[in-house]
């Protein structure tokens, strides 16, 4: 029973600190954000629109957060998937997934500096966050996974997250081992 409770808090500090490497990720990527958005939106500079500098901003932000993300974050996470085409199918799912947080962002910036006039800075920093939350939600859940390895027959399906493999029986349900 001891040992249970050890491995879950063990789990839940292993979570944490993934989550807190995602958040520190996440700060560069609201640094990247703003000066791509500052300079492509400021009429001294480029001078774009607000919806297009946004997501040109968000999606120079993503590329960051992706490469400090895959090689920091979440590099004991899909280990078994290095090569190339491992790295392009995380991006490519991560981008997914960023891109609708992205949507909110757009929706977010637009609300809180038209509806609410706030300024630009304020308002993109609402956006950000709201962004963020759904970002780190589903990248944790579906970007960085290790794909299943099904055996033959009536062997159980394993699954590897972080250290802890997950069998799944005939009952359909996962035990920790």
């Amino acid at each position: 029973m001891m040992s249970k409770s050890l491995h879950s808090m063990g789990f839940r500090v292993a979570s944490l600190i993934r989550y807190s490497k995602f958040c520190l990720v996440g700060l560069s990527g609201v640094f990247v954000d703003m000066f791509v958005l500052y300079l492509l939106y400021s009429p001294s500079w480029v001078g774009l629109g607000l919806t297009a500098s946004k997501v040109a901003a968000a999606e120079v932000a993503m590329i960051n957060n992706f490469l400090w993300n895959d090689r920091w974050t979440f590099s004991g996470k899909g280990s078994r998937n290095r090569g190339l085409g491992g790295v392009v199918m995380r991006f490519l799912k991560f981008n997914a997934i960023c891109s609708v947080g992205v949507l909110f962002s757009v929706a977010a910036l637009q609300f809180g500096v038209r509806v609410l006039e706030w300024n630009v800075t304020a308002a993109n920093i609402f956006a950000i966050i709201l962004g963020s939350v759904w970002n780190y939600t589903v990248n944790s859940k579906f970007a960085w996974t290790t794909p299943a390895v099904v055996g033959a027959g009536n062997l159980p399906v394993q699954m590897q997250t972080s250290k802890y493999v997950l069998d799944s029986g005939p009952d359909g349900l996962h035990h920790r081992r």
